[in-house]
């Protein structure tokens, strides 16, 4: 009987070992799960300094590289003002809101934003060392084009591409085919991806500054790169979450935030989101927020988010997000604070009505009550102003977002039928 006791206690304390021991290896899975990012900003694609020293030395090697690769590629490269700040400032915030931490961000600016250099980093830095969990963010702020593909199966047989900062050599520019192998590579080690992209994906970019009508234009590469279509599942398909600051055909603009520092439209709008809202935001939620501020700028460029339906509704690095109700859910563009009217980032294809209410939602810790607005025009398919009903209009900002919780049946016919018009007498037919 002592025995068994004494095994008894025994056994006991070695299942309550192999449980610490477990427990232990889990923390430990958590805590090595590393938050790792390749950040990318390039204003200088002019070559100035090979100019200069042509202007020095007419017969200078460095002027014939310039003239080569000009009559090779583009023909002109245009300096931008605003993406090194916004590289900064999102590294910034990736360090204090997201768990970033300062040594596993890498930073290329400008002239080291090579395109030997940005393959070179992003295989070592986001491939090589991500382990299963690990959360990866690529961002890429600067100029965006195309780059000529007889073999592609686009219509246009053109790929976008991501200029690197030596393209005046002739270098070629890193297609969508390229950065989708390494987007899939670093799926394939088990970690999570981000994708931001604040660069024009057509053949042509401005990024004009403060609402002025000049436009930067590059050109695209008329090379023939000679790439056959890659079949492969694409990276959203396999779990990427990939933000764009434009539709394929769209320019990507420029402009100047409250300190009048330059930055990329998109990416103050999304700068601006991240600072006020949870860490475990949804995806799709983040891109209505951005939507709704670039609209109050008075813009039309469209931002575009890639993935799978339960990657959007995860936060944007992959982690779960807050609980979503499922509502439909309206972004405020304007408040215009004299009449206590809104305009809102949503119509008739949203289902709103005039008449419909909405509720503000609540960011957590927030504890002024929350406001409500009653549609009283629906002006077009994404577009309807209403009235604020509880609340103050200082309480709501451009870019808050509302769910509707009282819905209105639309007025008259839901369908209407359209006979035509026959000759025939009922005893003809």
């Amino acid at each position: 009987m002592v025995f068994r006791y004494y095994k008894g206690i025994f056994m006991l304390k070695k299942i309550t070992f192999y449980i610490f021991i477990l427990l232990g290896l889990c923390q430990m899975t958590v805590i090595s799960q590393t938050r790792r990012a390749l950040l990318i900003g390039i204003n200088i694609y002019q070559p100035d300094k090979r100019i200069s020293d042509h202007q020095q030395n007419p017969g200078s090697e460095n002027f014939s590289l310039i003239k080569k690769s000009r009559q090779k590629s583009r023909g002109i490269w245009i300096n931008l003002d605003g993406a090194v700040n916004d590289m900064e400032v999102m590294k910034a915030i990736l360090i204090a809101r997201f768990g970033f931490q300062p040594e596993n961000i890498q930073v290329l600016k400008n002239a080291s934003a090579t395109r030997k250099r940005i393959l070179s980093v992003f295989k070592t830095h986001l491939i090589e060392k991500s382990l299963p969990g690990d959360r990866c963010l690529f961002y890429f702020a600067g100029h965006g084009s195309q780059v000529k593909n007889s073999l592609s199966k686009e219509a246009d047989e053109f790929d976008e591409s991501l200029v690197p900062a030596d393209s005046y050599r002739g270098v070629w520019d890193i297609r969508d085919k390229e950065l989708w192998k390494l987007y899939n590579d670093v799926q394939d080690r088990g970690a999570y991806l981000t994708v931001i992209i604040d660069a024009c994906h057509s053949g042509s970019i401005s990024r004009g500054l403060n609402g002025q009508t000049a436009c930067r234009y590059l050109s695209p590469d008329l090379r023939d790169a000679k790439d056959p279509a890659w079949y492969e599942q694409t990276p959203a398909e396999k779990g990427a979450l990939i933000f764009s600051a434009t539709q394929d055909f769209e320019q990507a603009a420029e402009i100047k935030d409250e300190d009048d520092i330059n930055h990329g439209l998109f990416t103050w709008a999304l700068l601006k989101t991240l600072r006020n809202v949870s860490v475990k935001e949804p995806a799709e939620r983040i891109l209505l927020k951005i939507k709704a501020l670039i609209r109050a700028q008075g813009k039309t460029q469209e931002p575009n988010l890639e993935g799978t339906p339960k990657r959007k509704k995860q936060s944007l690095f992959g982690t779960e997000a807050e609980d979503i109700t499922g509502e439909t859910t309206i972004a405020v563009l304007n408040v215009l604070t004299n009449e206590k009217k809104i305009k809102l980032q949503g119509g008739i294809a949203t289902g709103i009505r005039k008449g419909c209410e909405l509720k503000q939602v609540m960011k957590k810790g927030d504890k002024k009550s929350s406001s409500r607005i009653r549609i009283t025009e629906v002006q077009d398919l994404n577009l309807s102003f209403g009235e604020i009903i509880q609340g103050e209009s200082k309480d709501i900002q451009s870019g808050d977002l509302f769910i509707i919780d009282k819905w209105v049946v639309s007025e008259g016919l839901r369908l209407g039928l359209l006979v035509s018009k026959t000759e025939f007498s009922h005893s003809d037919l």
